[in-house]
């Protein structure tokens, strides 16, 4: 019935939803899933926008790498991808 497939796809959407925020978390020094009270903050930092200057760009085999405007500064990881770590030790 129409009702089991939508349960079915909602369940598994929200399994796939929860992989990826826990992969996240783990990225940022989770530990999983003891820390499930710090989801939130896995999330925050998935969500996130870029500060100002900073701008996303992709390599050519599409690995996504940050650069910020005024300093010339070129990274691999979100610019506050620290401060969502640094949320975790409080």
């Amino acid at each position: 019935e129409a009702g089991d497939q939508k349960k079915d796809f909602d369940d598994e959407y929200k399994k796939q939803v929860l992989e990826e925020v826990e992969a996240f978390g783990q990225y940022l020094g989770m530990e999983i899933p003891a820390d499930k009270e710090y989801y939130w903050i896995a999330v925050e930092a998935m969500t996130a926008e870029l500060p100002k200057d900073w701008v996303e760009h992709f390599t050519d085999d599409g690995q996504a790498y940050f650069y910020n405007n005024a300093t010339l500064q070129t990274q691999w990881e979100h610019p506050l991808d620290d401060y969502h770590r640094s949320l975790l030790s409080k």
